[in-house]
């Protein structure tokens, strides 16, 4: 998994182990000194499906102040991923 900044990767997770019936978290902090962005986006949040021929997860994003929440939810993997 990785957490990017246009291309720039910032974070980045190899071989991630998501054990049955939980949810990997990752905070990513918002740079804006003005607060500007900050403050129209406070409380947005987007939820939808992620699907490919050997994944499918549901996905949440919520901004609460300076932070930006991901989750995300496999509800199927193809028993190959290992």
């Amino acid at each position: 998994m990785e957490a990017r900044k246009g291309a720039e990767v910032v974070k980045y997770e190899d071989g991630v182990n998501i054990g049955d019936g939980t949810s990997p978290t990752w905070t990513v902090t918002i740079e804006d000194p003005a607060q500007a962005i900050i403050k129209k986006l406070d409380g947005a949040r987007y939820v939808g499906h992620v699907e490919t021929p050997f994944i499918k997860s549901e996905e949440e994003l919520v901004i609460k102040g300076t932070t930006l929440i991901s989750r995300a939810r496999v509800t199927w993997a193809t028993p190959e991923i290992a």
